[in-house]
């Protein structure tokens, strides 16, 4: 049986949707929270480039599909992954892998390929856990960069979190479902609950173990590090167990959020000379220009006139989210995708109301709806 509710329409009307199907899930650790649009430049590039170099590497996805798939899109602040190509939302009959199609000996180099890679893959993650690790301890004091050198460590950020992506994904792509009994929430939360007990505040708690960053999203406006704060925690405890790319998994995300911590302090740093200067109404105003805005006023390529220059209210973090999955229709909206095998159609009214209600419809009391 199929009941169908017709009324006036009294919302706007979506189209039908078409394309990839996108979902916050697989980013949703890693970006919990709406970006502004500096954070967007600096943070979601990355992730974008290193995703498409791991499907590019291991020959799961087609060339045309990486070429036209943006496969990281942001609407209003929020970041979504295409869950098709990353595994998070099965095949269907109009997208088919790339096994359906490849001709044999396409195949059969991609799979030698994949082999080689997975042997070699977790040296790879060490070395570049320990290159990233020499990078963040040789940061030193931003207060002694000058504005060149901090837009040039955005630059290398930007460029570090590529590749600190890529492998990240690629581990994800070729372990399978490899778990480990240690993960970095789980070392955060352990750091935090003794640093609570105690009685630290939340700066004294980052200096000793910039580990519970990994609790929190990335945000420009965020808690900053004091100044000649150590840059890295401790080692993860001897007894961390488990599958060795799941561990080296864990290690690359934590850096992945050290370095956006790193670009965050550098962002905020060149906010305040910025207004000291009078270029910016506000420190933080920083965070809605764009990182090429934000290059051109930190080398002197570009001068911001202090009434057009953005007032540098806070970002709605927790405004309107998106749909766990959704696609967008041709007016570039977003509407939400059905769930396999679910019905299909477009929907009248896209909102969502609350009120009281009651049961009964004849005598019901003022302000209420009956049903």
């Amino acid at each position: 049986m199929i009941l169908l509710q017709s009324r006036p329409v009294t919302t706007e009307l979506r189209g039908t949707p078409s394309g990839p199907v996108y979902g916050t899930g697989p980013v949703a650790e890693t970006f919990p929270e709406r970006l502004s649009a500096l954070e967007q430049d600096l943070w979601v590039p990355p992730l974008r480039d290193g995703l498409r170099e791991a499907l590019k590497v291991t020959a799961m996805a087609s060339r045309s599909d990486l070429r036209q798939r943006p496969l990281v899109v942001v609407n209003d602040g929020r970041v979504a992954i295409d869950l098709q190509m990353v595994g998070a939302l099965p095949a269907g009959p109009r997208w088919r892998g790339w096994f359906a199609v490849r001709p044999l000996a396409r195949r059969a180099r991609a799979t030698w390929r994949v082999g080689q890679l997975r042997a070699a893959l977790p040296a790879l993650a060490r070395d570049l856990v320990g290159t990233a690790d020499e990078a963040l301890a040789g940061a030193g004091s931003l207060g002694e960069l000058s504005d060149r050198q901090l837009v040039g460590l955005l630059q290398r950020g930007r460029t570090a979190l590529r590749s600190l992506h890529g492998h990240e994904v690629l581990i994800g792509l070729l372990s399978g479902q490899a778990t480990s009994n240690l993960t970095g929430l789980s070392v955060a939360l352990r750091a935090l609950v003794a640093a609570r007990q105690q009685g630290l505040d939340d700066a004294e708690i980052i200096a000793r173990s910039p580990v519970v960053l990994a609790l929190t999203g990335p945000r420009i406006d965020g808690v900053s590090l004091p100044e000649g704060a150590p840059a890295l925690p401790p080692p993860l405890p001897a007894e961390a167990t488990g599958d060795e790319a799941a561990i080296l998994r864990e290690a690359l995300r934590i850096r992945i959020r050290w370095v956006q911590e790193l670009t965050a302090r550098a962002a905020r740093e060149l906010g305040t000379r910025l207004h000291d200067r009078g270029l910016l109404r506000d420190p933080l105003a920083v965070s809605d220009l764009g990182f090429d805005d934000v290059a051109a006023l930190g080398t002197g390529a570009a001068v911001a006139r202090r009434d057009a220059s953005p007032e540098g209210a806070p970002i709605d973090r927790n405004g309107a989210r998106l749909p766990a999955r959704f696609q967008f229709d041709a007016a570039g909206r977003v509407v939400a995708a059905t769930e396999p095998g679910g019905g299909h159609g477009v929907g009248a009214g896209g909102g969502v109301g609350s009120g009281p209600v009651t049961l009964d419809p004849d005598t019901a009391a003022p302000g209420r709806r009956g049903c």
